[in-house]
């Protein structure tokens, strides 16, 4: 419901109790680390979304399998902060980590809406990048799992069609711009207060270009 800070309050608190009943190195803080860092990335506290997300992949590495399908996780977000702060080495690094673990696995243990959301920020690290063709094909193989996973109107997949509608005006089609920018602001709408939705305001002023343009 997008309370971000009484969200932070209470997994902070919850890292603290976890390291004290289960040990700082244990599962229990390892998840409870990376759903910080994600926490941390969406309020732009990149530092400490980084600090947080490598202590995490630090006890992963040690305590999980190759096909603990929730190990990935971790790896994913720290490829979306890289990204995020510049470091692109960095974000491609652990993105091909990702690769290599997934291909390791079987299917049966392979968490693909993790993946998918890993195609998606990869997708959006090679649009930054100026690779624009290379990441529209990994937005629309990250959606199709999603659609057929989640459906089209979660916010997970919507989170994909706002990032995809973005490469698409790019590349200059306009018209599935128009589409995946409508589809995800009418969900966004519904589940995020106003001053949420101003994060998603190049998704407003490239639909109100395309329409004054008058281009699809």
């Amino acid at each position: 419901i997008g309370n971000y800070e009484l969200s932070k309050k209470y997994l902070e608190k919850s890292l603290i109790l976890n390291k004290k009943n289960y040990g700082s190195k244990s599962e229990d803080v390892s998840l409870t680390l990376t759903n910080l860092g994600i926490l941390y990335s969406i309020l732009g506290e990149y530092k400490k979304a980084l600090e947080v997300l490598k202590k995490s992949n630090k006890i992963n590495s040690k305590i999980y399998f190759i096909n603990f399908k929730e190990f990935p996780k971790t790896l994913i977000y720290l490829c979306h902060v890289y990204c995020l702060v510049g470091k692109n080495e960095s974000s491609k690094y652990h993105f091909q980590k990702v690769i290599e673990i997934y291909k390791k696995t079987t299917k049966e243990n392979i968490n693909l809406i993790d993946f998918a959301i890993g195609l998606t920020y990869f997708g959006n690290f090679n649009s930054i990048n100026g690779e624009n063709k290379n990441s529209e094909k990994l937005f629309i193989e990250a959606i199709e799992i999603l659609e057929k996973k989640l459906g089209k109107t979660h916010p997970i997949t919507c989170n994909s069609y706002s990032y995809y509608s973005t490469i698409l005006f790019d590349l200059g089609k306009y018209k599935e711009t128009n589409n995946y920018g409508l589809i995800s602001l009418k969900i966004y709408e519904k589940i995020y207060d106003k001053n949420h939705l101003k994060l998603f305001y190049p998704i407003h002023l490239e639909i109100i270009i395309i329409n004054n343009i008058k281009i699809y």
